[in-house]
């Protein structure tokens, strides 16, 4: 039991939902960082998170929705990773007509849900 516990921690599927709402690192909260670390006390700090905690953008709903995988940019990867098994199993759906489809399609045969990742 232990090594299936260990085995699910190393799963890209649950560092996804680890750190699905932790703020996105792509630069989408540069600003309100910028803003952050001009303030001098502990309690200025305190107050702007608390105005301001709409402001910031989580990774679940910005670059991290779904186990992307880290080589897909080289010839012939695909766009999700091998390990994401949960995430593959729960997504992979028949596909008629791709252009009836709304949400989006990755690998040609997972359509991603509206709520990706928390759906795992």
């Amino acid at each position: 039991q232990k090594m299936i516990y260990r085995h699910i921690l190393t799963l890209p599927d649950y560092d996804l939902l680890r750190f699905a709402n932790s703020p996105c690192e792509c630069g989408v909260n540069t600003q309100y960082f910028i803003s952050y670390k001009k303030l001098k006390t502990k309690k200025e700090q305190v107050a702007y998170q608390r105005r301001h905690k709409d402001q910031l953008v989580p990774k679940k709903k910005c670059c991290f929705r779904y186990p992307m995988n880290p080589y897909r940019v080289e010839e012939g990867g695909p766009d999700i990773d091998r390990d994401a098994v949960l995430w593959k199993q729960l997504h992979d759906k028949p596909i008629g007509d791709p252009n009836s489809v709304a949400e989006d399609i990755l690998d040609g045969k997972y359509i991603a849900c509206k709520l990706c990742p928390t759906c795992v």
